[in-house]
């Protein structure tokens, strides 16, 4: 029991797209026995998980859900995943808990963790560093090819955000 929060990405699958078809007859085959009518529409990727980290959900209730902490699954847009990767890296380079709690303040909650400034903080920061670069890296890449950047394979995902407690 607790505040469990996810960040998935997810992918449509095409019915013309010949990539897509191959990835659809893989995961019909796996499922074949009882969906054989069935067609795979939208693969879910697991790019993260957080336990109790109450900052990171605050950020995204204030900056995703306008609001609301209704777990919910949200959208995150390119910009909102940049934003939060930005006020991350900025309060883990200044390592100080003023900054930490006026740009990514800790939020308390029923079974949400702790609301201190301390190690778990900003191991939690850390952690949702490592999960965003990834992503961040492919929106720059993309970002180089200019006009043609709608061709990264990144612009394959939308991204997602839901909590759970």
């Amino acid at each position: 029991m607790g505040l469990d929060s996810y960040f998935t990405a997810k992918r449509y699958i095409s019915e013309w797209s010949e990539s897509d078809k191959e990835l659809q007859t893989k995961v019909k085959d796996i499922v074949a026995p009882f969906v054989d009518d069935w067609k795979v529409q939208e693969v879910t990727y697991k790019v993260g998980y957080w336990r109790k980290a109450n900052a990171i959900h605050n950020w995204f209730v204030q900056n995703v859900q306008d609001g609301e902490d209704d777990c919910k699954e949200y959208y995150v847009g390119t910009e909102s995943i940049r934003d939060l990767y930005d006020v991350v890296c900025e309060v883990l380079e200044s390592g100080e808990s003023e900054v930490a709690q006026e740009k990514l303040p800790p939020q308390d909650g029923f079974f949400f963790g702790s609301t201190g400034i301390d190690e778990w903080y900003f191991q939690d920061l850390e952690d949702t560093k490592r999960m965003l670069q990834p992503i961040i890296d492919a929106f720059n890449e993309a970002k180089e090819l200019g006009d043609k950047s709608y061709t990264h394979p990144v612009y394959q995902y939308e991204f997602y955000y839901q909590s759970s407690w």
